[in-house]
């Protein structure tokens, strides 16, 4: 019979008992994480390596760091995924320079970032239910940023170097990381003047919004392409922008009105019945109970 209160404390004993396997199995095996703390060097091996950095700023006097270092690093499988990172550990009180540039202000704090410490994601604190949360964010992140080792020097050097962004830009769309892409178009864009080349940066900016389901930014890009680019052998494909992030915030209307506009201007584009099977879709949807 099923006493939930009981299978529910049979599930945190189950998954209690695999950390300390896996970490017993690691103990056992002699692994651990290679923990550097001179962050010069860990900055010149990531580089070389083109493997992101792994910071762990942490403090003696820390009482959840201990808890960080006796129940969640030596697991077997974040050990595992250790060895992707170049692993830094950051003494808190020592280390102000770098406690300034991640802006941390509570430990155990887990940052990641690229091979240059450009800081990705993080993770405060460390207790019940976060262990998931932490490895979801170092699974998360590319592992491997060799192709991009010439383009990551050039920015060390010329942080507008515009070939350079536009690397980086694509090397997170393609891995559908779309919110740090977008953040390398979004710098790429203010500093590029050739036409064709910012229609696209745009472009792309607007339909990542639209992935991220922050239809609102996409709207404000897909408006300003209208603006720079009113005759644009693409505007079909704006206006199928407008489409989709007006039925995003449920403005179907709206989304009427610009499927209208590719009917009227752009009869035989491909974005006409992509844009009336997205409306009908949207349609049937709000009609089920």
């Amino acid at each position: 019979m099923f006493t939930p209160a009981r299978d529910c404390r049979r599930i945190v004993c189950r998954g209690t008992l695999l950390t300390v396997l896996l970490s017993f199995c690691a103990l056992v095996h002699g692994q651990q994480i290679n923990w550097l703390t001179d962050v010069n060097q860990a900055k010149s091996l990531a580089i070389k390596s083109g493997k992101p950095i792994l910071y762990d700023f942490t403090a003696s006097w820390c009482g959840p760091c201990k808890s960080m270092d006796k129940n969640f690093w030596p697991r077997a499988d974040v050990i595992q995924l250790s060895e992707q990172f170049v692993c830094v550990k950051v003494n808190y009180d020592k280390e102000k320079v770098l406690v300034s540039k991640y802006s941390i202000k509570a430990i155990p704090n887990v940052v990641l970032t690229d091979p240059w410490g450009r800081g990705l994601l993080g993770h405060r604190g460390f207790g019940v239910g976060t262990e998931g949360e932490i490895l979801d964010k170092i699974k998360f992140l590319p592992k491997d940023y060799s192709s991009l080792i010439d383009a990551g020097n050039a920015l060390e050097l010329n942080e507008n170097n515009a070939e350079s962004l536009l690397k980086f830009a694509s090397f997170y769309q393609d891995r559908q990381v779309f919110w740090l892409g977008n953040a390398f178009y979004d710098r790429l864009q203010k500093l590029e003047s050739d036409p064709s080349k910012r229609e696209s940066i745009l472009l792309n900016i607007a339909f990542n919004y639209l992935r991220l389901n922050e239809p609102d930014a996409a709207i404000q890009q897909l408006q300003l392409l209208q603006k720079e680019f009113p005759r644009s052998v693409q505007y079909d494909l704006y206006l199928y922008g407008l489409v989709l992030a007006n039925l995003n915030k449920d403005k179907p209307e709206n989304a009427a009105v610009y499927t209208k506009e590719i009917k009227d201007k752009f009869p035989s584009s491909k974005y006409l019945s992509l844009a009336q099977e997205r409306s009908e879709n949207n349609l049937t949807v709000q009609k089920q109970p």
